[in-house]
């Protein structure tokens, strides 16, 4: 095996922007010598890349959870469209060579490795975490995919088999589903006493930490299963509970980024702040209409403090206006030929300064999110406390889901700090005072307790727009998605809200046979944006 790894090329793709390469020390420059191609290195790698959302996570995502929105032309944003276009399948094929080419292949080679050698238990469960995590958002992405023998090119799988969600959820007589898996990692890990990878950039080894990531993880795909497999969702809720989970700031996984230099890796540098400076430069991007006025209307006796720690209102020229009450987002789905008219109905002119147009919509802080030195949060305890909420208001844990809803707002409002700008303590005290109770909240067409859980958690998580798309597929929460769909006339969802990405094109021609066995398993058998998955509410049938 090891005469195969060796001949192995490392051309490692980031999550973030397409090409990115991650750095492999001095693989890059022998990459036929396996001692360069350490199983610590590739392992880094993996952790690292974690900080950084995959390629189309601005350009499609974020847009079509109405984070974002543009003011110069939707060209190369399919997300502010659901067009199908070479543009938008460039970026699903990109999407998908990041699950199964880059952060499959290297797992597996870590794998191989560890296994080769004795005393590696606890890193073996590491990697089935890591593992675990991104074949969940692999699924969770298009829906049936080639689980169990992914990237197996060297073991002599060269077309593997595609699985539906449920098994890799679930698993089969075959094979184990990501859930059995986390459970049986955490355990591994609680019960052994070898090694853990030395300085990874989460935890510097620190077990218990990796315990309570693993468990936060498995807390959120159970709540992602709830509505299908109820029992089996409880069980794994509660056990994920008893282990442990992220409820602290210091158990937060996350990535510190800066400017980096040559020969340091390239995701400590933030794709997050170069990829929105770009498009806000090119595509007029700025905030979506729903976000910013929810972040004013939530609460109706005050606006929302994260709303000026996020967003500014900048003239052509760099000028930035403060005065973030009268901040307003763009309407998603708008072509060149509507902007006009909509910026004339915004009076941008009185609140700001005469022809600011267009840029008067608020758009991305320069100090917060356009920071190259802000975090990326890949496991909160904002995000976790939600997840919380959500199982006690379903009756799935034992626990207060007003306690956990309002830890939830406020862990997520102190975490603005790992952005740039920390929220005064008054301020938050004096938000969640006015707040209504869970269940209690009539603003904003809200629609019950679970709504308001969901679309503070929605407000909390702009950066990993793809934990809010799932939670809307199963729910239909945040609400106020639902009540204003994307009206974009070359759209080919009749403005409905896509259920899953397309897969590549290349997919059905190396891969034909369970290419189509794939799209058999969808909903709607049709390789297209119209498909509920299997853990989603039902919408497109």
């Amino acid at each position: 095996m090891k005469n195969i790894i060796k001949h192995v090329s490392i051309l490692f793709i980031s999550l973030g922007l397409a090409g990115c390469n991650a750095d492999f020390g001095d693989v890059n420059t022998n990459p036929n010598a396996i001692t360069s191609v350490k199983s610590e290195n590739l392992f880094h790698n993996v952790v690292g890349y974690l900080g950084k959302p995959f390629t189309g996570e601005f350009e499609y995502i974020a847009p079509m959870m109405q984070y974002t929105a543009t003011t110069n032309g939707n060209y190369n944003i399919p997300g502010n469209t659901y067009a199908i276009d070479g543009t938008a399948m460039g970026i699903y094929s990109s999407i998908w060579s990041s699950y199964s080419v880059d952060f499959m292949r290297y797992l597996n080679l870590i794998e191989t490795q560890l296994k080769e050698e004795s005393g590696n238990t606890s890193k073996l469960a590491e990697v089935k975490i890591l593992r675990s995590l991104l074949l969940s958002q692999y699924a969770d992405t298009f829906g049936p995919i080639p689980y169990d023998q992914i990237a197996n090119a060297l073991n002599g799988i060269i077309y593997p088999e595609y699985r539906s969600e449920k098994d890799v959820y679930l698993g089969t007589t075959e094979f184990k589903g990501v859930l059995e898996i986390l459970d049986e990692s955490i355990q591994t890990l609680k019960n052994s006493t070898d090694e853990l990878f030395a300085n990874d950039i989460f935890y510097n080894a620190d077990r218990e930490k990796w315990i309570k990531f693993a468990s936060s993880i498995l807390l959120r795909l159970s709540i992602r299963i709830s509505d299908v497999e109820t029992e089996m969702a409880r069980t794994y809720i509660n056990k994920a509970v008893s282990y442990g989970v992220i409820m602290d700031e210091g158990d937060i996984a996350k990535v510190n980024h800066r400017p980096t230099t040559t020969g340091e890796p390239s995701y400590l540098d933030n794709s997050v702040a170069t990829s929105l400076l770009t498009l806000k430069r090119e595509r007029g991007y700025c905030y979506a209409a729903s976000f910013i006025t929810m972040l004013k209307g939530f609460n109706e006796n005050q606006i929302d403090p994260r709303l000026k720690a996020i967003a500014g209102v900048y003239d052509e020229n760099g000028t930035y206006f403060d005065n973030y009450q009268d901040y307003e987002g763009m309407l998603n789905g708008c072509e060149m030929d509507d902007v006009e008219s909509v910026v004339e109905n915004m009076g941008f002119d009185q609140i700001y300064t005469p022809g600011i147009g267009r840029y008067g919509f608020a758009s991305f802080k320069t100090e917060t999110i356009l920071n190259r030195e802000a975090y990326y949060i890949v496991m909160g305890n904002a995000e976790v406390n939600f997840l919380l909420a959500e199982a006690a208001w379903k009756g799935l844990l034992i626990g207060d889901a007003e306690v956990y809803y309002q830890q939830g707002i406020i862990a997520s409002m102190r975490l603005m700090k790992y952005w740039g700008e920390t929220i005064p303590e008054s301020e938050i005290t004096n938000y969640m005072n006015t707040l209504p109770k869970l269940g209690q909240n009539k603003t904003m067409n809200l629609r019950d307790g679970l709504d308001e859980i969901l679309t503070q958690k929605w407000l909390s998580m702009f950066e990993n727009a793809m934990q809010p798309w799932c939670d809307w597929r199963r729910t239909h929460y945040p609400s106020i998605i639902t009540d204003n769909p994307n009206m974009n006339k070359l759209g080919i969802t009749n403005h409905k809200l896509p259920g899953r990405l397309p897969y590549p094109q290349d997919e059905s021609i190396r891969n034909k046979d369970n290419y189509a066995k794939g799209v058999s398993m969808l909903s709607n058998k049709s390789d297209d944006y119209m498909n509920d998955l299997w853990w989603a509410k039902s919408y497109f049938k």
